[in-house]
């Protein structure tokens, strides 16, 4: 595996040749969401035939800026792994819309019965290869990063595209891909919907609404949605 931490215009260069050749990138963010309301964007990192690209979003690299257009271009297939989180993160960061993107997670629930497998069990279970989780909850902020860091960053995007190519595959040999994109373009609207503060009540785990005033509840919950975004806080917080 060859990693690249992007550092000036040479790397870009070649992360701009490797990723005309294949047109398929693999992404993955490191973020931390401890004492804000929006995540703080560390590293984006991008496998792209066989190498690893990681941009550090936190020492204004401008050479991360190269990645805005990619995001939107619909030329370039983007494969995540529970997209949901690292989507939105993006967009945010880059005020645009990525398109042309491909969940495995999501993909795989068409195949087998377990709807949220995470990462390490699919590397596991299409690669059979074992990785390691123990850094996911480093302190990504803190700088310089260690070698750990860095190759757990990679290692969370290198396996991406095989996998595509697996479940892609068989996706099409059962005759499915058109309920995976029925059910992703479905999960985005619903996702879009919870977006708006008036929705956030949809949030919260309420099994019983007697004895609540449902028209307090959905407006408390807005309240609370718009504060948290102004002061950028966690909603347990206010």
């Amino acid at each position: 595996m060859n990693i690249n931490l992007i550092t000036d215009k040479s790397n870009i260069d070649f992360f701009l040749e490797e990723i005309n050749k294949s047109q398929i990138i693999s992404v993955d963010t490191e973020f931390i969401r401890e004492k804000t309301y929006y995540p703080i964007l560390c590293l984006i990192q991008l496998a792209v035939n066989g190498n690893v690209f990681i941009f550090d979003c936190l020492d204004k690299n401008k050479n991360v800026s190269v990645l805005k257009n990619i995001f939107k271009n619909r030329k370039y297939k983007k494969i995540f792994h529970d997209y949901e989180q690292d989507l939105d993160i993006i967009n945010d960061f880059f005020s645009i819309e990525t398109t042309n993107f491909f969940d495995t997670q999501l993909a795989n629930a068409f195949i087998d019965l377990e709807h949220h497998i995470s990462y390490k069990n699919l590397v596991k279970k299409y690669l059979n290869i074992e990785i390691d989780k123990e850094l996911q909850t480093s302190n990504w902020i803190k700088r310089p990063l260690t070698n750990k860091q860095i190759n757990y960053a990679a290692n969370d995007v290198i396996y991406l595209e095989k996998i595509y190519q697996k479940i892609s595959m068989i996706l099409e040999n059962e005759k499915k891909e058109n309920w995976y994109k029925e059910e992703l373009e479905k999960v985005l609207r619903d996702n879009k919907s919870k977006k708006d503060p008036i929705n956030s009540w949809k949030k919260i785990k309420l099994s019983d609404f007697s004895g609540i005033n449902e028209n307090l509840f959905i407006m408390l919950s807005k309240y609370r949605e718009d504060i948290s975004r102004k002061r950028n806080i966690p909603k347990t917080w206010f």
